[in-house]
């Protein structure tokens, strides 16, 4: 089998092999989740049936995508579709982690300059909480069908930001101490001031593993 794209690869081993199972999924429980049941499995046309329709249905409502789109989602059977599905929208796919603080997960969506991400529907509320204070969350689809759910996500105004840490502050003050918390400041206002300037500093992005 001829070098190719990985889509171009699954496409061509589902031509030769459309009756095997392309992805099997052992139903291992990830942390915090229940025991799931016996492995399952998704046969190459199913799997390549599923990938074009995600496709298309990204296609034609994350056009202005940037080329990228982010995957926010644990283990799951459809992880090859979500990613597949991505790829062929066509655009590049940000793995998102949920066990990643809010904070660094905005990070990594603003330097990558997302404005969709594909979510776990199960781990939306998750999503939504985790970067509530750094960017505003707007779904856009739910798709049932693929476990999805589709969100519109941008960096909160600087003044909105402002007034959501001014809320947080007096606790972070009594929880922290004064030593602590002059440090935190000194720390915040240099950020503040970098942000300010149109400058960031250098995040990671994490790796999504399954």
């Amino acid at each position: 089998m001829a070098a190719g794209t990985l889509q171009e690869l699954v496409s061509a081993a589902a031509a030769e092999h459309p009756d095997r199972a392309a992805v099997t999924y052992d139903g291992r429980p990830v942390s915090g989740s229940p025991v799931s049941g016996s492995p399952v499995s998704l046969l190459y046309r199913d799997l390549v049936e599923l990938t074009g329709e995600l496709s298309l249905i990204l296609r034609e409502n994350c056009s202005a995508s940037n080329g990228v789109i982010g995957l926010y989602c644990r283990d799951d059977l459809f992880i090859p579709v979500w990613i597949l599905g991505i790829l062929q929208s066509p655009a590049a796919y940000v793995p998102l982690d949920p066990e990643a603080p809010g904070l660094l997960s905005a990070r990594v969506m603003t330097r990558c300059g997302l404005k969709y991400c594909a979510v776990k529907t199960d781990l939306l509320q998750r999503f939504q909480t985790a970067v509530a204070t750094h960017m505003s969350v707007e779904v856009c689809l739910v798709l049932s069908k693929f476990k999805l759910t589709v969100v519109r996500v941008e960096l909160l105004p600087v003044a909105e930001l402002d007034q959501t840490h001014s809320r947080l502050w007096p606790r972070w003050r009594r929880t922290l101490g004064a030593g602590t918390w002059r440090m935190c400041c000194t720390h915040l206002e240099r950020l503040a001031s970098q942000r300010l300037c149109g400058y960031h500093t250098s995040v990671s992005s994490p790796i999504f593993s399954t």
